[in-house]
């Protein structure tokens, strides 16, 4: 009984959706974030370096 619960649970979340469109908002998102990863992760690593020096600054 808890394997065919499972089985629906998995088709309910992965599979329906995909007849459904409901993931059409999300795959577009996914493929927008794909083409712009370079700088997306470039932008990521300024952050994170800005607010290491930030911190850095405020402990002295």
């Amino acid at each position: 009984r808890e394997k065919m619960l499972r089985s629906y649970e998995l088709l309910a979340r992965y599979v329906m959706p995909q007849f459904q469109g409901s993931v059409i908002s999300t795959a577009a998102s996914n493929r927008w974030a794909a083409e712009r990863k370079e700088t997306l992760v470039s932008g990521r690593v300024r952050a994170l370096d800005r607010a290491r020096q930030v911190y850095a600054e405020r402990r002295r």
